[in-house]
């Protein structure tokens, strides 16, 4: 899980927020972030991934759920960063 989740005075999570205690469970998560992220699709990532776009998902929301907050903005053209 996630340690030290605090906010900084603007109300955006501080660096430590983002200290995860289980990086090899969530490497495979980060790389998905990235794939989506560079390809602007969870469709698309899941095709350069070789994996089926539901677990590409999976990942993707288990990522959001363990930060606490949304990556991507969806769309019916894709995602975008947020």
């Amino acid at each position: 899980g996630i340690e030290n989740r605090q906010s900084t005075d603007d109300g955006f999570p501080s660096v430590k927020s983002f200290i995860i205690s289980d990086t090899s469970f969530h490497q495979k998560h980060y790389k998905v972030f990235y794939y989506v992220a560079e390809y602007k699709s969870i469709t698309a990532a899941a095709k350069a991934l070789f994996l089926p776009q539901p677990t590409v998902s999976h990942y993707v929301r288990g990522l959001e759920e363990a930060l606490g907050f949304a990556l991507f903005v969806r769309n019916k053209n894709g995602v975008l960063l947020t």
